[in-house]
């Protein structure tokens, strides 16, 4: 098999491709309950780097050195629960964003 395994399943050239391709989505939910519980227990930085760094290095050795579907199947689903789980720290990015900037607007006493 060549390089381009992810290639192939994508455009469902692979036998099993379809089983494959729909793993992310169904793995995306519950990486959204996961990061969003992580995202109340520690830092939202530190949650928030977890899923980029996480991400970028699955896409990285996983995706990238992949040629058999058992890795691939291995990289849908570490990509899948960390790079879509990145929307449930919107809202505590918004609660932050919105209390600093509250503090902002507060006028300066003498």
């Amino acid at each position: 098999m060549n390089g381009s395994t992810l290639v192939a399943i994508l455009n469902g050239e692979l036998p099993g491709s379809y089983p494959i391709q729909s793993l992310t989505p169904g793995i995306s939910g519950p990486g959204y309950i996961i990061v969003g519980y992580l995202s109340d227990r520690y830092p939202l930085l530190h949650v928030l780097l977890t899923c980029c760094i996480g991400s970028a290095l699955s896409c990285f050795f996983l995706w990238g050195f992949g040629t058999t579907n058992a890795v691939i199947i291995v990289f849908v689903i570490v990509f899948g629960l960390l790079a879509p789980s990145i929307t449930a720290l919107w809202s505590r990015m918004i609660s932050i964003i919105a209390r600093a900037w509250h503090f902002a607007r507060q006028p300066a006493t003498s």
